[in-house]
């Protein structure tokens, strides 16, 4: 009986031990990412007003695309 409580509490030391340092792990990833992506922010601010812009208009004229193609379509399925 005496063995199996022992046998318990290490198992339950490995297993925290085994939590705490996935934990530090996470932790320590996660603030890598903050501090890449705070990085990344400072550097390009006006560069997300252009690449919104561009966004922007590649979508009118896939807008503009597909609109051509199903009055084409439409107009050949007619005659």
């Amino acid at each position: 009986m005496a063995r199996n409580i022992c046998d318990v509490r290490l198992l339950l030391f490995v297993a925290a031990t085994a939590f705490i340092f996935i934990q530090m792990r996470l932790f320590a990833t996660q603030s890598e990412y903050a501090d890449r992506l705070a990085s990344a922010q400072m550097v390009t601010p006006t560069n997300t007003t252009s690449l919104l812009a561009v966004s922007t208009n590649v979508g009118i004229f896939q807008k503009l695309e597909f609109l051509l193609h199903c009055k084409l379509h439409y107009v050949n399925h007619i005659y």
